[in-house]
């Protein structure tokens, strides 16, 4: 719990020393996310004095927080429901689970073919439900909480809107498994599950398969002379240029001169992730009205 509330209070530190713009309702896409997450995820949170329920109404705020002092025009509301029909022990293969003796926790590939698993199943009305809880929930999104077994984890994955899905419409992008994973280990971290939807959205994460982006500067951007990175970034250019990690600030770039992280740009030519939420977020939103 203790180790919870630090996390807590340096983030509002964090977020106190940046420029936070007032979000503006009326502008705003909300977009629907349901947070599906699993009776383990839930007891063992508990028996470390966390409650997953307060967690996600937490990163739901501040992901509205986030996207209002980047200059992105959406908002969520997140729902939160237990996820029952899906099991730790019994679904996830023995490939793809955490194993603290051979250190394979810290392995972030796992996450990748995990989340591809689930989603295939989703789209093909496997027995996990995704479909059913979101169509009941009436929600644009779906982004899952399970437990890897072990403190070392990493995050997740997600799920990318692509062009052909703009081309298609949102009557039939609906039906993709659009989803994010966050293992809970991790999940008091805000960042987790602003990055980890960012693809939702047709985010990239640093400079890679620019042709595949709904827009081809929809990455993050590194400052490696403060140093810092926004939400989407990796650490690869601060390890470049001497730095053994970069400050992971509450931003998406922007090349806005008008939005800044304490007075330092959060953008450049080819690095505006807020241009391509402002661009997809009312594509999202349509989904909950086309869901199959």
């Amino acid at each position: 719990m203790l180790r919870h509330l630090m996390t807590f209070s340096s983030f509002i530190l964090l977020a106190a020393t940046a420029q936070w713009a007032p979000a503006s309702a009326q502008n705003a896409q909300v977009i629907s996310i349901l947070v599906l997450y699993t009776d383990k995820a839930s007891v063992e949170l508990e028996r470390r004095g966390r409650r997953i329920e307060d967690e996600i109404a937490f990163i739901g705020h501040m992901q509205n927080r986030i996207f209002a002092s980047s200059g992105a025009r959406a908002q969520v509301t997140v729902k939160a429901q237990p996820w029952n029909e899906f099991n730790e022990d019994s679904h996830v293969l023995a490939h793809l689970r955490c194993d603290p003796s051979s250190l394979n926790c810290m392995d972030t590939n796992l996450q990748v073919p995990l989340l591809d698993m689930i989603a295939k199943k989703t789209s093909s009305g496997g027995e996990f439900s995704i479909g059913k809880h979101r169509k009941q929930a009436s929600a644009d999104l779906d982004s899952l909480r399970l437990w890897r077994g072990g403190w070392d984890t990493l995050g997740g994955a997600g799920s990318r809107l692509i062009k052909a899905d703009l081309a298609a419409g949102p009557a039939a992008a609906a039906g993709r498994a659009y989803l994010s994973l966050i293992a809970v280990e991790k999940a008091w971290l805000w960042w987790h599950f602003a990055h980890e939807i960012g693809p939702n959205f047709g985010l990239g994460d640093d400079g890679h398969d620019a042709d595949e982006l709904i827009e081809r500067d929809g990455f993050g951007h590194v400052d490696t002379a403060f140093p810092f990175r926004t939400v989407m970034a990796g650490d690869g250019a601060c390890n470049k240029a001497g730095f053994a990690a970069c400050l992971r600030i509450p931003l998406y770039s922007n090349v806005d001169p008008a939005v800044t992280y304490l007075g330092f740009p959060i953008g450049k030519p080819g690095y505006n992730e807020a241009a391509t939420i402002n661009k997809t977020a009312s594509f999202v939103a349509q989904y909950s009205d086309h869901l199959p």
